[in-house]
């Protein structure tokens, strides 16, 4: 009986094994698996490729097909699975593409090549053993265009909130690479590079200057082109951020609101000091434009008023009702209410007052 029982962990690796062996041996087939196809130009030869996606109706560098595999049960379980987006991920079968021979491309004309010998190629299906049965669909449809470079000058461009001034930019020219038939429906006059600053030019001191590493986009009429490439991808701009005047608006006579509650207000009279504040404010240029225009409207209608006309600018001391009368005179801070847009850039933040009864 002990040596039974000490033969029985062997019995079980073995019986493992052989169901492993077993299970790669059998064979099976499966139908209805998703691929996805890349096609890439030769190493070192000048071709853009694209296949023709039938599903969408148009050309891509890579498209997508239903495949019927045959090859040991594991194997082709495993590529079902991948096919699912379900277990391990296998780049491989996430990247398979292949590469025409230069002697088959004929820039400017289309070729018509068999999906199944395509695929049957590929070194992931003959390493794990399987065969493309069928493949939908059948045949691809490849593009095959020249590639051609062109070099175009650099244009900066930054937020339109920002003015700078561009001292340099190194270097000033960009190669732009595309398909020729894409270049000549365009023109090279149409496609624009543009280095857009990494970092927010509101941020830098003004009056300074600075090189500002900057990434090279490439702009032209129509939808986005995959195949369209800059190099480099990054220049460096010289520039300076210029000081901006500060367009500032002064108010003076600006009263001062008393606010609490009315059992207070109407018990006490407020000694304040000083009665008048002089506001310098700040804002959008619409807003201040706004402003002007309400103070130069009232100071004409009223050009003997010694206080500022209501134009929804308000400085509002607020008393409690732990306040009491005093002889002294205490120090509280303001609030202030201002227009939209408007902003204090300098203002008293304190007042002095103390309460009287009547």
């Amino acid at each position: 009986m002990l040596e039974r029982l000490k033969s029985l962990p062997l019995t079980i690796v073995l019986t493992i094994l052989l169901w492993m062996y077993a299970e790669a041996q059998f064979t099976a087939t499966r139908e209805g698996v998703a691929v996805t196809v890349r096609v890439a130009a030769p190493a070192n030869q000048p071709f853009s490729m694209r296949l023709f996606d039938p599903v969408d109706g148009r050309f891509r560098t890579s498209v997508p097909l239903s495949i019927t595999v045959k090859g040991p049960q594991n194997q082709v379980d495993k590529i079902y699975q991948q096919s699912l987006g379900a277990g391990p991920r296998d780049t491989r079968f996430s990247e398979l593409y292949f590469s025409p021979k230069p002697s088959d491309l004929k820039p400017g004309a289309d070729a018509m090549v068999d999906t199944v010998a395509v695929l049957n190629a590929m070194p992931y299906f003959h390493e794990a053993g399987l065969t493309v049965l069928a493949a939908s669909p059948a045949t691809l449809r490849m593009e095959v265009d020249a590639v051609r470079t062109i070099s175009r000058p650099v244009t900066f461009r930054s937020a339109a909130s920002t003015q700078v001034e561009i001292n340099a930019i190194r270097p000033n020219l960009a190669d732009v690479t595309l398909p020729q038939k894409l270049l000549t429906s365009l023109g090279e006059n149409n496609i624009s590079v543009f280095a857009v600053p990494s970092r927010d030019l509101a941020e830098l001191p003004p009056d300074t200057t600075q090189i500002i590493p900057s990434l090279l986009v490439v702009e032209y009429p129509g939808s986005k082109d995959e195949r369209v490439t800059v190099s480099p991808l990054q220049v460096n701009v010289t520039l300076k951020v210029p000081r901006i005047r500060e367009d500032i608006v002064v108010v003076p006579g600006v009263p001062i609101w008393i606010s609490g509650p009315p059992a207070m207000l109407s018990r006490y009279d407020v000694d304040l000091q000083p009665k008048f504040l002089q506001l310098s404010l700040t804002g959008s240029p619409a807003a201040l434009q706004t402003l002007r225009a309400s103070l130069d409207t009232s100071t004409a209608t009223a050009p003997h008023a010694t206080t500022a006309p209501d134009v929804g600018i308000h400085a509002y001391l607020d008393i409690t009702l732990a306040d009491h009368p005093s002889d002294t005179l205490q120090a509280r801070k303001l609030r202030y209410t201002l227009p939209e847009n408007v902003s204090l850039r300098e203002a008293p933040k304190e007042i002095s007052f103390r309460l009287i009864e009547h």
